[in-house]
């Protein structure tokens, strides 16, 4: 037993650290990914296990958990794991073994409700085996993808149509199978040959997406009472989360059948709201769902999806998503709120007359300099400018309206986060300072965006003094640390076409390196102007003409 404690405790860390993306590439080089293939192929002696020793069950969904964490390394890694591991069919060995542990005895299919009496070991075991087949046909090829998906087809869809009940369940299952089976609907919808098998009655079961909407609407709802909210949070926190630390600090959670009604509901007031909710499994079921409506959005012309884009909008899609007071945006997890501005995004591409003014306000109060370098800030401010910049080129009333009334707002804001980004510019690592690129890069699309011709006065606007000090002082910056920023498009917006408060001062003057990137392209931003080069093509104002090389 104390081989087996030592070995499950060093599988429990591997998998930990290999949460980290370079960690996961680094267990590759020391061919991890080959050992656990060569161990997770004693598929008689997994059964036995399985069936006789209780700790199993928590050995082998940390090694289901530990080959997600390898198909997710950086770089190429993580295909090459997903690849080799589609080769060895492990997809179709946990596809198989998901639906083995959802049968009962008589070989039939066990209900929702015996379902949540589970443990946990044995709920995160088929959670993780179906997780695999998941994160495996994303992360692979398309060749490979359409290879996992006939196996899958191939090896039968009960499993599919099992989860299909936990989703549409009208109680509340446990949460982590409902998080398992939200990933089990993305996958079959994002894929047209298993869509088509399933669509229809997976959108009844679901009553045109209506029956999962509670889970994403916090604690109230209409005003009265969410008890599907409410319920999944105590299920969380009351089986999921740290039990001693939770009857500590809320023992109501524990009590909820003792004493009168008003005691036996008291712990409904420590729901917290979604801008406070904090328990990582919460956010996974969140996180899923904001991605199904994110994909019902891009495809809501579509057949039966129409039934349900009506729905998402009687709803209120876009102020469940970015009202900024409660909406999911407000959730402290980084994903969601990046996954619900993508969201948003789909529906800006599709219909972008749907969009109110009083939600283009909404967005433009997300732009900030505060907290940059925090968590998945400055990638939750890029979604949001490319939110803008399409609000900006839409041809429609959408784009008059957010000119006229937020877009010098938006102007004043990517200014500041541009002088924060300058500022920031070599610190951190890598990965931070890439990213740090690609926010300054994306406001200065958006930047760009407003200096086409027609821009409802926003060319006068950006040849503001302020404007034109902190566009000076972000090219000083990226030549003191000597690297080659968003300086080259900066330029190019209409505040870097004055020549005598930007350009002249940049060449002649002692502000920048004698023998620097900045001042050469200063220079032939010079040529550019004083020839008279237009920024944009003829064909459509906002397609760029790149500048003099």
């Amino acid at each position: 037993y104390e081989a087996w404690d030592a070995w499950v405790s060093g599988l429990a860390v591997l998998r930990s650290a290999t949460e980290d993306r370079q960690n996961a590439s680094l267990c590759m080089a020391h061919d991890v990914h080959k050992a656990l293939v060569i161990h997770l192929a004693q598929n008689q002696d997994w059964e036995a296990w399985l069936l006789v020793v209780k700790e199993a069950a928590r050995a082998f969904a940390l090694c289901m958990q530990l080959a997600v964490n390898l198909m997710l390394a950086s770089g190429d890694v993580g295909p090459e794991a997903a690849r080799f591991f589609a080769q060895h069919k492990l997809h179709l060995n946990c596809w198989v073994r998901a639906r083995r542990r959802l049968m009962d005895g008589g070989g039939s299919a066990m209900n929702v409700e015996r379902l949540s009496e589970q443990s946990t070991d044995i709920t995160s075991m088929i959670s993780a085996l179906i997780t695999v087949v998941c994160t495996m046909t994303h992360v692979c090829d398309e060749e490979l993808k359409r290879v996992i998906v006939a196996d899958i087809k191939g090896a039968g869809l009960d499993l599919f149509f099992f989860m299909l009940e936990v989703a549409a369940y009208s109680g509340v299952p446990d949460p982590v199978m409902l998080a398992s089976s939200f990933d089990l609907l993305y996958l079959f919808f994002s894929h047209t040959e298993l869509r088509d098998v399933v669509l229809d009655k997976a959108l009844d079961r679901l009553n045109d997406f209506a029956a999962l909407i509670p889970y994403v609407r916090g604690p109230t709802m209409n005003d009265q009472p969410n008890m599907k909210y409410q319920k999944l949070w105590r299920i969380c926190e009351v089986k999921y989360g740290a039990e001693s630390a939770a009857r500590d600090r809320m023992p109501e959670l524990w009590e909820t059948g003792v004493g009168n009604q008003e005691e036996r509901n008291r712990w409904q007031r420590r729901v917290p709201e979604l801008r406070n909710l904090q328990h990582p499994l919460m956010h996974r079921n969140i996180l899923a769902i904001v991605r199904l409506i994110a994909f019902m959005s891009e495809h809501s012309k579509e057949g039966a999806f129409l039934r349900v884009a009506a729905t998402l909008n009687r709803s209120g899609r876009e102020e469940m998503l970015i009202a900024p007071a409660t909406g999911l945006v407000t959730c402290p997890d980084f994903d969601i709120k990046i996954e619900c501005l993508r969201c948003i995004a789909r529906v800006l591409r599709t219909s972008p007359d749907q969009f109110e003014v009083e939600e283009m306000g909404w967005l433009v109060r997300f732009l900030s300099s505060v907290g940059l370098g925090v968590g998945k800030q400055q990638e939750f401010l890029i979604e949001v400018l490319d939110l803008l910049v399409l609000l900006l080129q839409a041809l429609c009333d959408t784009d008059f309206s957010f000119r006229t009334k937020f877009a010098k707002t938006a102007i004043r804001e990517s200014f500041e986060m541009l002088r924060a980004c300058a500022r920031r510019g070599g610190s951190g690592g890598p990965e931070e300072r890439a990213c740090n690129l690609r926010l300054s890069l994306k406001i200065v699309e958006l930047l760009s965006t407003c200096s086409r011709p027609l821009s409802g006065g926003l060319r006068r606007f950006l040849r503001r003094v302020d404007f034109l000090r902190s566009l000076k002082e972000v090219m000083e910056h990226e030549d003191k640390i000597g690297v080659e920023g968003c300086g080259r498009g900066l330029l190019g917006i209409w505040t870097g076409r004055n020549v005598r408060e930007i350009l002249m001062p940049l060449i002649t003057a002692n502000v920048l390196q004698l023998v620097s990137v900045g001042r050469y392209w200063a220079v032939v931003r010079l040529a550019d102007v004083l020839q008279g080069r237009q920024d944009y093509s003829a064909r459509h104002v906002f397609e760029a003409v790149p500048p003099t090389d």
